[in-house]
């Protein structure tokens, strides 16, 4: 391997840690905002998931779709966290399902 092709990869792991940072600030974004406005937003909870949870999954499957017909390789962790996540929105789907 050389010396280039290893910068690139230490690139692309700084990059996709960035890309996780950006997300879960983005949810505990969210989150607190849900917890502020929550009066503001009763009885919009479930079209707020469904809505969040169809956006993510595109967006999700998309960008892992764009990056590996580029010829990217995945990080180490970046396949578990990709269906993790997948199994986490399943849960979530569950729940709201069997909640009903």
């Amino acid at each position: 391997m050389t010396i280039e092709h290893r910068i690139a990869n230490g690139q692309r792991a700084r990059l996709k840690r960035a890309e996780l940072a950006g997300g879960i600030g983005a949810g505990a974004l969210g989150l607190g905002l849900g917890v502020v406005l929550a009066n503001t937003l009763r009885g919009t909870g479930l079209f707020l998931i469904v809505v969040g949870s169809a956006l993510h999954a595109g967006g999700m499957w998309d960008k892992q779709r764009l990056e590996r017909s580029g010829g990217q390789h995945a990080v180490w962790w970046e396949g578990a966290l990709y269906w993790s996540c997948w199994a986490v929105l399943g849960g979530i789907f569950l729940y709201v399902t069997l909640r009903r």
